[in-house]
């Protein structure tokens, strides 16, 4: 009977050390996949922009400041300077979104500058922005009670960068 405590004891001692680890560990999982999910995403909407020929849009499914938090659609576009998707047709022939993301974890936040709830466009070329004034994004990832972020960047030529931070 005594063993079996001590070995009890023992379990519960290396339970309470591993615990937090654990959790940061989930933590930082998520983060990064999520980080992941994005910069595919991103990389899926320029080379769909080239392959159609058309502009493909990257859509945060919510607004305001918490816009990307809700999800986001990967999407396409007849019109150049249009800041939402295109209904597919009737015969749903050329679905519309091309792919469509969930909302993040209530411990995830992304954030995109300049505008907080702008689309990242691709144009028919591949490079970034509203044909008339692209500019550099800038995008944000990052985890509640984490120190370890994401960041990256779409430029106006298109390239896209992601770094992490620990």
């Amino acid at each position: 009977m005594v063993e079996l405590l001590v070995a009890i004891s023992i379990v519960a001692i290396l339970a309470g050390l591993a615990g937090p680890s654990l959790s940061t560990f989930m933590r930082n999982s998520r983060l990064s996949t999520t980080a992941n999910l994005l910069l595919a995403d991103l990389q899926l909407a320029r080379r769909e922009a080239i392959k159609r020929n058309m502009s493909v849009l990257v859509v945060p499914k919510g607004s305001g400041a918490a816009a990307w938090s809700s999800g986001w659609n990967v999407c396409y576009t007849l019109n150049p300077g249009a800041g939402s998707c295109d209904a597919p047709p009737a015969d749903n022939s050329n679905p519309n979104p091309i792919r469509s993301r969930k909302a993040l974890d209530s411990s995830l936040s992304l954030a995109l500058a300049p505008t907080a709830s702008a689309p990242v466009r691709f144009n028919a070329n591949g490079s970034q922005g509203d044909p008339t004034n692209a500019v550099t994004q800038a995008f944000t990832l990052s985890a509640s009670g984490s120190s370890r972020t994401y960041t990256g960047r779409v430029t106006a030529t298109g390239s896209i960068t992601m770094g992490k931070s620990s």
